[in-house]
């Protein structure tokens, strides 16, 4: 997550704590984690009720006694590893001395000015932070003097070399300079500090004294351009211009001289290097002065919404140090004698400030904002505890990226109620609740948060921190409440580190039990929850019916797959209930608040398109030059050994006849021609791997799994290698006269099994294994993992039944290598027909055979790859055959965890990053429950590496637009105007409406005519793909015929008919959502809201 240097610095940073209330314990429990050599916790003050509000590791029996002492004994149990510690009594300079890091969560301006003079002295980081109820604050302090070693935290860029130029400043040239399939931008930022590079993997470029570009790096670059020719039309005339524009496909090499190198012979790949920067930080008391840094012009501001909302906190700030000054205590809350008192201090501290360059100020106190900041300043807000305790942590640990400059201010206002609530509703009542009392009222309080219902999709990193501020709220803890929490998957020892609700003792166990379990047990006895391991996808519908979805407050994602998202974003659409969505990306995080009715939903958000790294499927099959692209190609032999052929068998093992049968139906129902025979051939190639799987799982054995594993390693890294190089020898020239091994084209070598090769060896070993679970010789890994000292596991073992197998002998295939994306074949046209009219004869001998078959027993499993479990073989056959893959294309090899992390597309998710984002959209929860209107919600997109914080008004919901549809060219017009995904056309009757009753019922809805009627498993992949339930233009005498009798069916029992195996009505569904085509009666097409039969 933090790479090896900032984790090597880590082990050995002392951090101590000041202040254990909500915000301090947040900022422990991350740090924690995150793995320092130790932390020091100092709060000697007594434990109140509402501290259990905000602080999650202290419970009732804690009452009364020293808070650090309370929570110590926990921190520990987070981590074994750091050694946690209590001081008592003061802080003195010798305590300070023994840390590398000092975090102050408490303290006056004097206390906190004092130590950050003293900690810049010492070379120690000083870090203030403050939670001032709906406001709070951030102050680093990195020293005079630091260093920047990667400003952003974005991956460095990795190119494929395809020319380099000899000049005076060389040039290099990368793929895609000539449009060549798999190009990528350099995206270079040109500067001191991220615009570097180095080369490596040339041949040729050697230097007059015989070195390799790889040795003279790093390289500084500056920009390329390139010559175009532009059009202008001027007095009717056209003129020709020639300009220089960018060159993204170009970098020059500053000031290296090449024109004495040798020639670019072929290969290289350039990486961006990031050069360490120096930069500088000021004291708080500067800072308290003017926190606006030289050359920004204004402060850090989130919500740009708010302009200037930064600095006036930071007025208002000031003028609650000056009272707290005066009587050692916050502001009483809501007390409007304190609150005026302090107001007259921001006045009296502005007018003081006014005129000078030197002292921050502002034109004009805002009354009302400052009031609100004052009046809640005592309380302890516990969703920004989370939020800014990510932010400090993050700060502690940026061991590389960059740190806070030097001041973010930051407030929820907006979470306030629209109506303040009375006296008597916010008056505490010495319960853990009193907090959110004094801001909600107890009505909001009991009613929407101890009773409310709520869904949690997912509990890994995001649903722990969930799981914790929903406790801390009382979130489900009343008698009507209750929280819903499911995860299908189990936990594992690098879950530890992020997913705080997990101990050691918990590996193995369920995630979503284990963290109820916790949750209760650590946070809040009262909470009322379910864990499931449940699935949420459209095969579990029949377990969470329409009955659970209505009951619901809301619903929230704690997901790490878009597909997943997705569908929880249309279930939350169907039944109308508000989503909350985050994510984290390492440092990265989002949060939406998706509001029915207010808000655009989840997948109306910006599409997953490339972004321009996928690799074309000529360079995975042929021409890899990047690890990455051995490694996709290892993912893609995964797929095609472990998962496709046995997905197939396993159709025909569950049903032959109707497998069997739908594979002739794929043929036959295309007419005799081309496109039938095509459709055979291909079909044919699949009954084939569908035998030979059949027979080999009739006599399995780990032996008859190494030998086809052994057939594997000479058929890719063997067999195809020379097939390729018999095609393309290394000297082969184009039409063009031009070398084809060049540029990212790498000549490759062939591999001869070595038994002495530990990578050719953990080839077999990991492909045999997995090949034993597919045919059912040994369990699925998900089910039973083989025990550490299995025979299977022995390598030695392995290599002995493997030095028995005689070497498959090479023998041409003739087959045409591809070289493009869109390259089909050129064989002649008589040989293809001859070719797929004999497939099509051996495509139904193939069948009978295969229906004379008996599958008997036979347990055949599909791989699921699974990158997170160790000892499953998965991850170790995709880095030997990666690196196996690389050895024959000359590429640097990766080691099993980069191989992991690549195929995996892991980018760890981080304690801190996921504490802030769950602050955040606990946040957005509280809006919810109130009924905020849009202006009041705050969709985010932050990154904690660079401490840029962007919260924006969500986008409201997108209407249907009258338009234009090319294929029926014709106008399709929207009833009503401008209705959004929201609407439905909701048909209510009883359940026993005849198709013909349906119709006319939405007829009378409408007044639209329904031409087409079908439901969205249409659309799904099966045998009922493409069936409708009704069309009122069918030319086809059939289908007319089967329309016309559908009319007087009970429209569900032709849904089930239908659509089977599609399982559509079950117990517990009381809707059913469908597609349509209507017109009017003078035959204009509508398009209309979502049609919904409920009964």
């Amino acid at each position: 997550a933090y790479g090896i240097e900032a984790m090597s610095k880590l082990l050995n940073l002392k951090v101590l704590i000041v202040g254990m209330k909500g915000l301090g314990v947040e900022i422990a429990k991350n740090l924690t984690m995150a793995g320092p050599g130790g932390i020091t916790l100092h709060d000697d003050k007594i434990v109140d009720i509402r501290d259990l509000g905000a602080n999650f590791f202290l419970e009732a029996e804690d009452i009364g006694k020293q808070r650090a002492d309370c929570v110590h004994r926990k921190l520990e149990e987070l981590n074994p590893m750091v050694e946690v510690k209590v001081h008592k009594g003061d802080i003195d300079e010798n305590t300070v001395l023994n840390h590398s890091v000092a975090v102050w969560c408490d303290g006056t301006e004097e206390t906190l000015t004092f130590w950050d003079n003293f900690c810049r002295e010492k070379k120690i980081v000083f870090i203030a932070v403050g939670n001032f109820g709906i406001t709070g604050y951030i102050f680093s302090d990195f020293g005079d003097s630091y260093t920047v070693k990667d400003s952003n935290g974005v991956s460095v860029v990795n190119r494929i070399i395809t020319e380099i130029s000899n000049e005076s400043e060389a040039v290099v040239t990368l793929l895609g300079a000539f449009g060549e399939n798999g190009g990528q931008r350099h995206n270079i930022e040109i500067n001191d500090h991220e615009g570097w590079v180095e080369i490596r993997d040339v041949e040729g470029m050697k230097s007059p004294d015989g070195k390799n570009l790889s040795e003279l790096g790093p390289f500084k670059v500056e920009p390329c351009t390139k010559k175009v020719i532009t059009v202008d039309e001027k007095e009717g005339k056209k003129i020709k211009k020639e300009k220089a524009v960018f060159d993204p496909y170009r970098i020059k090499l500053s000031g290296f001289d090449t024109k004495g190198f040798s020639e670019y012979l072929n290969g290289g790949i350039l990486t961006q290097v990031k050069r360490p920067i120096v930069c500088h930080h000021r004291s708080l008391a500067e800072n308290i002065k003017q926190p606006i840094s030289e050359g920004t012009g204004f402060l850090a501001n989130p919500d740009m919404s708010y302009w200037g909302r930064p600095e006036m906190l930071h007025i208002g700030l000031l003028s609650i140090w000056k009272f707290m000054s005066t009587y050692q205590r916050m502001p009483k809350v809501c007390d409007k004698g304190e609150t005026e008192e302090v107001l007259a201090l921001a006045e009296e501290i502005n007018s003081y400030r006014k005129g000078s360059d030197h002292l921050l100020s502002v034109d004009e106190i805002d009354q009302k904002v400052l009031e609100k900041m004052i009046d809640y300043a005592a309380i302890e807000f516990q969703p920004l505890c989370a939020f800014f305790g990510g932010i400090a942590a993050q700060e502690v640990v940026n061991g590389k990226f960059t740190p806070v400059n030097q001041f973010i201010h930051f407030d929820c206002i907006d979470i306030l109620p629209q109506v303040y609530p009375s006296e008597d509703e916010t008056s505490p009542e010495s319960s853990r609740y009193d907090n959110l009392i004094q801001i909600f009222g107890k009505s909001f309080v009991k009613e929407k948060l101890l009773n409310g219902k709520t869904f949690m999709v997912g509990c890994g990193a995001l649903g722990c921190e969930y799981l914790k501020n929903l406790a801390l709220l009382g979130f489900g803890c009343g008698e009507n409440g209750k929280v819903t929490v499911t995860d299908n998957d189990r936990i594992e020892v690098s879950n530890l580190s992020r997913q705080f609700l997990f101990r050691e003792s918990n590996v193995g166990q369920s995630k979503s039990k284990a963290a109820t379990i916790a949750v209760k047990s650590l946070m809040n006895p009262d909470m009322n929850v379910e864990a499931l391991e449940h699935f949420v996808a459209p095969h579990t519908e029949h377990l969470f019916v329409d009955e659970f979805w209505e009951g619901l407050s809301m619903v929230m994602n704690a997901l790490d797959n878009i597909k997943a998202r997705v569908y929880v974003d249309g279930r939350c659409v169907f039944y109308e209930k508000p989503l909350i969505e985050s994510g984290t990306l390492g440092t990265k995080c989002n949060v939406m608040a998706i509001v029915p009715h207010k808000t655009a939903s989840y997948s109306d958000g910006p599409s997953d398109e490339a972004d321009g790294d996928s690799i074309p499927m000529c360079t995975l099959r042929n021409f890899p030059s990047m690890i990455e692209h051995c490694i996709e190609w290892a993912l893609a032999q995964f797929d095609d050994i472990f998962v496709s052929p046995f997905k197939d068998a396993k159709k025909f093992c569950s049903n032959k006849e109707e497998y069997l049968n739908s594979v002739k139906e794929s043929v036959l129902k295309f007419s005799e021609g081309r496109k039938r025979k095509e459709v055979a051939s291909k079909s044919l190639k699949d009954l084939r791997n569908l035998l030979r799987t059949l027979k080999q799982a009739e006599t399995i054995s780990f032996e008859s799994c190494l030998k086809e594993a052994f057939e594997n390693f000479h058929s890719l890294h063997r067999n195809k290698i020379k097939d390729l190089v018999n095609s393309f020898p290394e000297d082969y020239v184009t039409d063009a006269g031009e070398r084809f091994w060049t540029g990212a084209k790498r000549f490759p070598q062939a591999a001869d099994f070595d038994l002495n090769n530990a990578e050719h060896v953990s080839f077999v070993s990991a492909c045999g294994n997995i090949l034993s679970s597919c045919y059912g010789l040994t369990p699925p890994p998900e089910k039973e993992l083989l025990p550490l000292g299995h025979k299977q596991r022995n390598s030695k073992e392995i290599v002995r039944i493997v030095s028995s197998f005689e070497v498959p002998q090479w023998v041409p295939t003739g087959e045409k290598i591809s070289l493009s994306e869109d390259e089909g074949s050129d064989s002649e046209e008589i040989d293809q027909n001859e070719i797929e009219e004999n497939a099509e004869r051996e495509f139904f001998e193939m069948l009978k055979i295969l229906e004379a078959f008996d599958p008997k027993d036979l347990f055949v499993v599909p791989a699921d790859f699974e990158k997170d479990q160790d000892l499953n073989f998965h991850i170790d056959f995709i880095a030997a055959a990666s690196n196996m893959r690389a050895w024959n294309y000359r590429i640097k090899s990766a080691s099993r965890h980069e191989v992991k992390m690549i195929a995996g597309k892991i980018i760890p998710a981080i304690a801190t990053t996921t504490a802030s984002v769950c602050g955040l959209a606990t946040i957005e929860l509280l809006k919810v429950l109130q009924d905020k209107p849009l202006e009041a919600f705050r969709d985010s997109s932050n990154n904690l590496g660079t401490n840029d914080y962007f919260l924006s008004e969500p986008a409201p919901p997108i209407k249907e637009k009258d338009e234009y549809d090319p294929i029926s060219m014709e106008e399709v017009k929207c009833r009503p105007k401008g209705f959004t995904k929201w609407d439905k056309t909701l048909i209510n009757r009883q359940k026993s409406l005849t198709v013909e009753e349906f119709l006319k019922a939405f007829e009378e809805e409408t007044g639209l005519v329904c031409t087409l009627l079908l439901h969205p498993a249409s659309e799904m992949e099966g045998p009922q793909r493409g069936l409708l339930l009704y069309d009122s233009n069918a030319w086809n005498p059939r289908l007319k015929e089967i329309y016309r009798n559908a009319l007087a069916k009970p429209l569900i029992d032709w849904l089930v008919e239908r659509y089977a195996p599609v399982s559509i009505i079950y117990p517990g569904r009381k809707y059913v959502e469908l597609n349509v085509a209507c017109e009017d009666k003078d035959g204009q097409p509508y398009k209309v809201p979502s049609v919904v039969y409920g009964w």
